[in-house]
């Protein structure tokens, strides 16, 4: 059986990353990927994988494969690319990476950070300092990424019945004695820890005009804020336009 060979790039940033241009649209990613003749691209935003669901999808309706991932950046500024096969890990592993960032982007240092759709639809803004490094090691980084992928343990199998014959009969002396606790003593069944979400946390959106809704076409408030995003629009034409006016 001949091998398949594949063409590849597995180092691709898009409209989110703060080294990127606002021509890096998730279906223009797509688009540009294709013309040049790859079969697959990895997808790896700067500390971040907002942009990453939105380019699998745009890819999977024009039979590109595309990995979804990050690019993280370590205490020691090492960047490691990270990917996942599973979109719930990536998003898990996103909000992990997201604890460890600290920082506000600044728009008019290192430019806007757009949260895009499929079909290159504004629907947000990240501020957070994607450009920054994490607090976390680089070992931290990889132990994370790896605990991620591995499946859930088993559940430990349950001992033996113990033959009838061997079964200790408990006294009434047994029965009727308390069971010696001081008032001191932990609780015996503790509240389970609340699990964290795995669901994609948008970016808060810093827009300060109104956004067009793409599907139904209306005005969606915000508050006012920098005269650059005075003419924002979900589609990216208008939006370059804007950004070179």
């Amino acid at each position: 059986m001949a091998l398949r060979r594949i063409k590849a790039d597995l180092h691709v940033h898009t409209c989110l990353s703060p080294c990127s241009s606002l021509d890096m649209s998730p279906r223009e990613v797509v688009n540009a990927a294709l013309e040049k003749g790859l079969d697959l691209i990895g997808v790896c935003d700067h500390n971040s994988a907002e942009n990453a669901l939105a380019v699998k999808k745009a890819g999977s309706r024009n039979g590109l494969m595309v990995l979804g991932g990050m690019e993280v950046t370590s205490s020691e500024e090492a960047h490691l690319l990270v990917f996942f096969e599973d979109d719930d890990d990536l998003l898990g592993f996103q909000e992990f990476i997201y604890r460890h960032l600290a920082g506000t982007n600044d728009e008019h240092a290192f430019g806007m950070q757009v949260v895009a759709d499929d079909e290159d639809g504004v629907t947000g803004f990240c501020d957070r300092l994607l450009i920054g490094a994490t607090s976390l090691p680089a070992e931290a980084i990889v132990a994370a990424a790896r605990r991620a992928r591995l499946p859930p343990p088993a559940p430990a199998a349950s001992p033996p019945p113990t033959p009838a014959s061997r079964r200790r009969k408990p006294t009434a002396s047994r029965r009727s004695r308390p069971s010696p606790r001081s008032p001191s003593s932990p609780a015996i069944c503790a509240p389970a820890p609340a699990t964290q979400s795995s669901k994609l946390s948008r970016c808060r959106a810093v827009a300060a005009t109104p956004l067009l809704s793409p599907i139904q076409g209306t005005a969606r408030p915000t508050a006012s804020g920098t005269s650059a995003r005075a003419a924002m629009r979900p589609r990216y034409s208008i939006l370059r336009a804007n950004s070179q006016a």
